[in-house]
Parts: C-alpha cells; structure tokens; sequence
C-alpha cells in the first residue's frame, strides 16, 4: 500500500520534472527567437 504509494508520487514527480524541463526549453527557444534579429 505505502509502497504504492511512494511509487506513484516519484512517479508524478518524474513527470513534473520533465514537463518542466519542456516548458523551460519551449520558454528558452522563444526568447532566442524573439532576440535573433530578422534576416533581412
């Protein structure tokens, strides 16, 4: 039961950590776009 337990929190908690490694990646390539200046 506990052991359950655990096992799906650390679970989640992998989850979490990768959509938040997702979201700064997205969050980091729109920044560079934003700052690379237009080819002319």
């Amino acid at each position: 039961m506990f052991a359950n337990i655990i096992s799906n929190l650390l679970q989640q908690q992998q989850t979490n950590d990768k959509l938040q490694r997702k979201t700064l990646e997205i969050l980091n390539n729109r920044l560079k776009d934003e700052f690379t200046p237009e080819n002319e």
